[in-house]
């Protein structure tokens, strides 16, 4: 009889270590055009680019940081709306 282990949430995507699997995709193609550009023309910009790339989609907990910091600008830079009731 086989015994079938399935994840706890059907619903999360799928992660390579900390990235989702596109994220890290993309990141990957991003640090190799960045290294080729660095040997032929001597340009950080890609590299750099690609490292805030990197962190900025770290996924903890299904959620990414870009969302969290997202999330954050729009709760604190957002319009508020008070009603006073007397």
């Amino acid at each position: 009889m086989k015994q079938y282990i399935y994840p706890k949430d059907l619903k999360m995507s799928a992660t390579l270590l900390l990235w989702r699997l596109r994220d890290g995709a993309v990141s990957l193609i991003l640090v190799l055009a960045g290294i080729i550009l660095f040997g032929v023309a001597h340009i950080v910009f890609p590299l750099v680019l690609a490292v805030v790339y990197g962190v900025l989609t770290i996924d903890l907990g299904n959620i990414r940081i870009y969302d969290y910091i997202k999330s954050s600008v729009r709760f604190f830079a957002g319009q508020r709306v008070y009603f006073w009731r007397i």
